[in-house]
């Protein structure tokens, strides 16, 4: 019985992953920021603690650009850079990736789309060559076209089988109505199927030139060589104008009404609130990301957790317009700011309980949040706690150079900045100024709940009167073919090369120092552990062999029900207390699979 019991208690502590950051939060290197004589911006950020190097392209066109005709033209693009070029056809693109084990991939966002490429450090050069061949020398062959389309279709119609997708789609067609924000990324199935060949290479003309471009390298390299290095690939791009962005306003938003109730596919409820940003418009990105990330924390602890939760999970977000507007004064008008952005609220729920209610609940916890004293320890935690998840992101550059993508896109390598000056600026006087002068009133709702279909393709999609394609808005490039210009030499920068922003000069470099010890202790517990100097993060794997193999006949999945058990306290901690003593370090505790992200 003992040890059964002891197995058991092993399989729960022994698969926890902890991490934890280091005390000070001084980034490990300062960036090296440059413009290049065609106008792309270059932001190289040094992180030496594995071999590896990721290079992220931010292209500022995303869904927000697009028309009712070239709705999707962004996403569209991401899979057609994979095509081919002028110097590789698709087959040798591939095996050119296969060949020097690069992984290669892109997302697009409503502001940007975004291309990564994570390599050996060896083979970075190799990499960045091939990134830039499909940016500024894709072919779109006519042949594959069709086909791109056709896969597109099918990955929507995935999408039309999620509940999350439609929930989303329902919500921004009423709280973006006749606006370009209320579109899918996607597209619409009737846009890709009338989308032509033609249209997407004008808009890929007109938004992939340099000066539209942020290119975000992160890893083990030497800044100064490693702008070498970008200048003789990158800078061999034509120059371009880049486009004129839209700063079309956020629709207004009345008096809130009823919830505005949808059914469909679903086994949960749905639920979320858009309504007026007040003062909150005129606060920094920064100051705004931070405040949401702490109103969506708390919102979750007061109605996602606890003995009678009631939702199943709660978030906070903010939107801005793409890209921003010059900064907003105080004294703006009302209209002004009240077009600037949206703070949107959502809940999952059980369809038992009424949209009301959890609407209800969402707008009293917000009141709650705003009228309440803020506790400083607990503001403190929270700083720490999203600091340290911004070090432990930077262990993946490729993760890292992605989720800031939307950042650069707004500012560059300052947005990215702001948000750790942001976290050191909010208190408790400023999370009750700006929170309090929310005006959810003015709001809102929309609800997907299960039942029998009852919307109607006009319920998802938009119309935006008056829009013109991107390539209107401005010059259109010459279709005359880009000659390929060979690589130059490290070293050698093209004119009009600019820097921007150096890291200070420190002391000598010291080298990097890296020990391995593996041994077993006297009771049988193996050991191994890896030092690097060059990482901020000290983290702990916990394994137990044979996890399935000793689980009792009839009980598959109990260890993985104690994992899930861990967080909710550990010796004179309840959950609570535990997650705070956590947070007050800054670690991360991982026990378990996350849902969407299998076997992580």
């Amino acid at each position: 019985m003992k040890k059964t019991a002891l197995r058991a208690v092993l399989f729960a502590f022994l698969a926890a992953a902890v991490s934890v950051a280091a005390p000070a939060f001084v980034r490990a290197a300062e960036p090296l920021v440059a413009r290049l004589g065609n106008g792309l911006e270059v932001i190289l950020l040094e992180n030496h603690g594995s071999p590896m190097i990721a290079a992220t392209t931010v292209v500022r066109a995303g869904a927000d650009l697009e028309t009712a005709a070239t709705s999707g033209a962004s996403h569209m693009m991401e899979h057609l850079l994979f095509n081919g070029t002028e110097r590789r056809t698709q087959k040798e693109l591939y095996d050119e990736v296969d060949l020097y084990g690069i992984y290669n991939n892109a997302t697009t966002r409503r502001s940007h789309t975004d291309y990564f490429v994570l390599v050996s450090k060896d083979r970075i050069r190799e990499a960045m060559d091939i990134q830039a061949d499909m940016l500024f020398h894709s072919t779109f062959p006519v042949e594959n076209f069709e086909k791109e389309k056709g896969i597109v279709l099918e990955e929507m119609g995935k999408d039309e089988e999620d509940p999350g997708y439609i929930a989303e789609q329902l919500f921004r067609n009423a709280a973006f109505a006749g606006t370009p924000y209320a579109r899918p990324i996607l597209g619409s199935r009737k846009s890709i199927a009338g989308m032509s060949r033609e249209d997407v290479v004008r808009y890929w003309r007109a938004t992939y030139v340099p000066s539209n471009m942020t290119l975000f390298v992160m890893g083990d390299f030497d800044a100064e060589a490693m702008l070498a290095v970008v200048d003789s690939i990158y800078g061999a791009a034509e120059a371009g104008a880049p486009p004129e962005h839209p700063n079309t306003p956020f629709p207004p938003i009345g008096e809130g009404g009823p919830v505005r109730v949808f059914h469909g596919k679903t086994e949960e409820g749905q639920l979320s609130v858009a309504f007026l940003p007040g003062v909150y418009a005129v606060a920094r990105p920064g100051i705004q990301d931070a405040l949401t990330a702490y109103i969506g924390k708390r919102l979750s602890e007061d109605l996602a957790e606890g003995d009678e939760p009631v939702a199943f999970s709660v978030g906070a977000s903010y939107e801005r317009r793409t890209p921003p507007s010059a900064s907003l004064a105080i004294g703006t008008t009302k209209e002004r700011m009240d077009g600037f952005g949206r703070p949107v609220l959502s809940a999952t729920f059980d369809p038992s309980r009424s949209p009301e209610e959890i609407e209800a609940a969402l707008l009293a916890s917000l009141r709650k949040i705003a009228e309440s004293e803020p506790d400083p320890d607990e503001i403190e935690r929270f700083r720490v706690s999203m600091k340290t998840s911004d070090i432990y992101l930077s262990e993946k550059p490729h993760m890292y150079g992605m989720m800031k993508a939307e950042s650069i896109a707004e500012g560059g390598y300052d947005a990215i900045e702001e948000g750790g000056v942001a976290l050191d600026s909010i208190g408790p006087a400023s999370i009750r100024n700006l929170i309090a002068r929310l005006v959810p009133e003015n709001s809102i709702s929309v609800a997907f709940l299960p039942g029998e279909p009852d919307y109607a393709e006009a319920d998802l999609e938009t119309a935006v009167p008056g829009e013109k394609p991107i390539w209107e808005a401005g010059p259109l490039p010459e279709a005359a073919p880009t000659k390929v210009a060979a690589s130059a030499a490290p070293g050698a920068p093209s004119g009009g090369l600019a820097i921007l922003r150096a890291p200070a000069k420190g002391g000598a470099a010291r080298a990097a120092r890296s020990e391995r010890v593996d041994t077993t202790l006297a009771n049988g517990l193996r050991i191994v552990v890896q030092s690097n100097d060059d990482s901020e993060v000290f983290a702990i794997h916990m394994l137990a062999r044979h996890r399935s193999w000793q689980e009792p006949a009839g009980l598959s999945g109990i260890a993985d029900c104690l994992h899930r058990l861990l967080l909710k306290g550990a010796g004179d901690s309840d959950g609570p207390a535990l997650r705070a003593r956590l947070e007050r370090i800054g670690a991360e505790v991982k026990a378990h699979d996350e849902s969407f992200i299998p076997y992580d």
